[in-house]
């Protein structure tokens, strides 16, 4: 099991950076591109910047980042951002950079660094929009060091295999179990003797189509595999680009989501000084915009379909829509939830996102690079899109879109809110260890100190718990369509610290279990101390009778699962033995 720190995090980024460096591949690319460095998010400039942070931007208590160092931090989201997209573009088969060498610019980032610092200005103000406002600024950066420990990790307690998810990480919607056919060289050169190899020829077998591999780079032996398949075409340093863009750029629609709740409780406040005040709260788009996000909607809701052409050696494809992603997109736009706001932000400031293919036609036609190229943009998108949108549902645990979702509900461990405070909870009171994060299992355990909190803020806390994390996990991995293809579970413990009032209380624990064969279970107890409770404290009995009426209305109903309350602390036989 790993405890999660962000010192732990910035170290294992920092061997990342090394790690990515020695790979075969990336050797490679770095000693054919031209002039110009090649520049990732994990090259040598940012590896230094980690090394800043970790050496100066700790606490030496709490071994979290020190919001002295939000400068820094600032530094580092847009450097990070720009050499994602630089990277991007690199390897884009169509863009000049891998031939001539030519320095790049990411178009768009001054307008995007300009939202970022306005963000961070107004985050203040952001505290009081929301009693359960949390950090975001640092939140971001510590979704994307927690991101990269999952998918670049080779740790077998964590990966089970001792194999990096991002080896496995495929595009959204793409087949999982697609057959892979092997095939020879020989009898390639046999059947299609004029063919010159590539990565993106067409080849038909017992009267179907397959998009033709080197099965590994030294050897003579190629596969066959779905047309529709793009993820074997995207490198490492493509994906941690993707990852990076995603991770930081999630929240940024953020103050737009709250602007409401800021102007009511302004208006609120005016009423004081003002008879029945009014603000205008109505940020609705105008005609023009509305018709550019639904726009921005449709591309993100888009998949690649293969044209079967019997003479043509080069894969070509159109884009269709799907119309359910379509429509919970536009719900989720129009509950101004802050996932889709940031997908349409980013969009419309980086000049990356602007020249994407979205072409209206559906009758048009993409090669095999304009294709690939289009899928590293919509997942990006629908990545941040996906992870405030309830109606998305999720199925396997190699795509962003997952990645993201459950990267950003781990993040907890150093986020600031104003109601923590009077709450019982510090934001250095949440503690996260990770036991498994695989294509099988996702398992953790959150430790929370409640010991500052009275009897209602630990019910409470715990009210939230279930209805903001059990009702959301059981929503986001409900079964649907194509769900029993579904194969982890996801399991959260969490284990309560409450106060020595409770002197029979060790811990409070809670356990979600979201299963892809089962019915899914909750299960919530009061763990024994051992210690005997003084006859005149009802405390603790009163503590456990308000958690029991809490837990029944879901014990009674079986929407929610099998939910259990167990109780090991009995009280009443305590007292007779003394």
């Amino acid at each position: 099991m790993a405890k999660i720190t962000d010192k732990m995090l910035l170290k294992k980024a920092m061997e990342f950076c090394d790690e990515i460096a020695l790979e075969d591949d990336i050797k490679g690319y770095i000693l054919n591109a031209k002039q110009n460095h090649l520049q990732y998010p994990l090259d040598k400039q940012v590896k230094d910047e980690l090394k800043n942070l970790c050496d100066n931007g700790i606490d030496r208590v709490t071994k979290e980042l020190s919001y002295e160092v939000n400068d820094e931090i600032d530094e580092l989201w847009n450097l990070l951002i720009e050499k994602s997209v630089i990277c991007l573009r690199f390897f884009d088969k169509r863009e000049p950079f891998m031939e001539n060498g030519k320095e790049q610019y990411v178009y768009g980032m001054k307008k995007l660094r300009k939202y970022h610092e306005d963000y961070t200005d107004f985050e203040g103000m952001l505290y009081g929009s929301d009693s359960y406002y949390r950090d975001h600024v640092f939140h971001v950066i510590r979704v994307w060091l927690l991101g990269l420990y999952l998918i670049l990790n080779k740790n077998s307690y964590i990966t089970e295999t001792g194999k990096r998810l991002i080896d496995n990480i495929r595009f959204e919607g793409e087949s999982k179990n697609s057959e892979e056919i092997p095939i020879s060289k020989k009898d390639i050169d046999k059947k299609y003797p004029d063919l010159e190899l590539s990565e993106s020829n067409i080849i038909k077998k017992d009267k179907n189509f397959y998009k033709l591999y080197k099965a590994d780079k030294e050897g003579e032996e190629y596969i066959l595999v779905d047309p529709n398949s793009f993820s074997r075409e995207i490198n490492v340093l493509e994906k941690i680009s993707m990852w990076t863009i995603m991770a930081l750029c999630h929240d940024l629609g953020y103050p737009l989501e709250k602007s409401k709740k800021v102007l009511a409780k302004t208006e609120k406040m005016m009423e004081a000084f003002v008879s029945n005040p009014h603000i205008d709260r109505n940020l609705r788009f105008d005609g023009t915009r509305d018709s550019n996000n639904i726009e921005i909607i449709t591309f993100a809701s888009k998949k690649m379909k293969f044209i079967p052409k019997k003479k043509s050696r080069k894969p070509k494809y159109r884009a269709s829509i799907q119309d359910k992603y379509k429509f919970k997109y536009k719900l989720s736009l129009e509950d101004f939830s802050h996932g889709m706001i940031s997908a349409i932000i980013i969009y419309k400031m980086l000049i990356y996102f602007i020249e994407t293919d979205n072409n209206p036609d559906a009758n048009y036609i993409f090669d095999n690079e304009d294709a690939r190229q289009f899928y590293i943009r919509r997942d990006i998108l629908r990545a941040i899109a996906s992870h405030t949108c309830e109606n998305i549902y999720h199925i396997n645990v190699e795509t962003f879109p997952m990645i993201l979702f459950v990267c950003d509900e781990l993040q907890e461990w150093g986020r600031k809110s104003w109601k923590s405070m009077y709450q019982g909870v510090g934001n250095s009171n949440v503690e996260l260890d990770i036991s498994s994060f695989n294509m099988k299992k996702i398992e953790y355990t959150e430790k929370i100190d409640m010991r500052n909190a009275l009897k209602d803020q630990v019910i409470a806390n715990i009210k939230r718990i279930i209805e903001k994390q059990y009702m959301l996990y059981s929503t986001t991995f409900r079964d649907g369509q194509y769900t029993a293809q579904r194969e982890f579970d996801f399991i959260k413990h969490i284990r309560i610290k409450v106060s020595e009032v409770y002197k029979s209380i060790d811990t409070i624990d809670i356990e979600f279990s979201i299963n892809c064969n089962t019915n899914n279970k909750f299960e919530l107890s009061i763990k024994d101390s051992g210690d005997i409770e003084p006859e005149e404290n009802k405390k603790t009995q009163y503590l456990i009778s308000d958690i029991e009426d809490l837990m029944k209305p879901y014990m009674a109903n079986r929407k929610y699962g099998e939910c259990r309350f167990i109780n090991e602390c009995d009280i009443k036989n305590k007292g007779e033995e003394r």
